[in-house]
């Protein structure tokens, strides 16, 4: 919740978990509402960072598991590849 407060200039959401339990309703909502936005703000900012560096990381590693599979001969393919169909 501490993560979008900078990020909007927001103090709202530093102590937003302990303040729910003391606040009326309606600035219950609005406390919701203001660290909820700020938090898609700052999923919004990171994830294409975040899917980027996953893909990078991942993708040597699918590459190698590819190099390392043996292909199927288009013999045995044809045929079923030597496994019985049911």
């Amino acid at each position: 919740m501490r993560a979008g407060g900078p990020g909007v200039r927001s103090e709202s959401a530093r102590d937003a978990g302990g303040e729910l339990l003391f606040v009326s309703r309606a600035g219950a909502i609005k406390l919701l509402w203001n660290t909820t936005w700020h938090a898609v703000v700052v999923w919004a900012l990171l994830a294409p960072f975040a899917i980027g560096l996953i893909y990078f990381v991942l993708l040597p590693i699918f590459r190698r598991a590819v190099k390392g599979q043996t292909a199927v001969p288009r013999a045995a393919e044809a045929s079923g590849g030597g496994y019985s169909q049911k």
